[in-house]
């Protein structure tokens, strides 16, 4: 521990234990260290998986939670397959809204449809793609050509060789 945090402890009379429960510190030490198991988290349940992830408000997102069922449930994909991430920022002023949609390889065809519609409904809708990739970023990008020259612009600062991802935005071919 560092010392002043150490400090602090010791004057606010916290007491400190090596273990709780039998599990010792080093042993969550251990845990926290190391990568996580294979496969990873996302791709366990069915092999694959995609995700949708914006931003919004903290009202907001019941609508765009309902608009996702509705329109996963039109596209004949089980909604049970969906996970939901609300990660609130900014004390609560808006959030991060992720859908984690869990997919045989078999189903991708139609995982793709059902992205490429919920991202232009919920776009429409307000949601803000701040990290647009995917079957998304086409829909984002044609909305901000402006935007798509200043990231081009700021690409050849930072990667004056075209190094990385030459000619890509968010793995995407894009023209100025």
């Amino acid at each position: 521990m560092f010392a002043y945090k150490q400090k602090e402890v010791e004057n606010h009379k916290i007491p400190t234990v090596d273990s709780i429960n039998g599990i010792s510190s080093k042993d969550i030490q251990a845990i926290l260290r190391k990568p996580s198991e294979e496969p990873y988290w996302k791709l366990r349940l069915k092999g694959d998986a995609r995700d949708l992830a914006f931003q919004t408000s903290l009202a907001k997102t019941p609508e765009f939670i309902a608009e996702m069922e509705k329109l996963t449930t039109q596209a004949k994909f089980p909604t049970s397959d969906i996970g939901i991430y609300i990660q609130p920022e900014f004390q609560g002023v808006c959030c991060t809204l992720e859908f984690n949609i869990n997919m045989a390889p078999s189903e991708a065809e139609v995982v793709k449809k059902l992205l490429q519609i919920a991202g232009q409904k919920l776009f429409s809708s307000g949601a803000f793609f701040n990290r647009p990739f995917g079957e998304i970023s086409d829909l984002v990008y044609s909305h901000y050509p402006d935007s798509v020259i200043l990231l081009n612009y700021l690409k050849e600062i930072f990667d004056p060789r075209g190094v990385m991802s030459p000619g890509k935005l968010c793995f995407k071919e894009v023209s100025q």
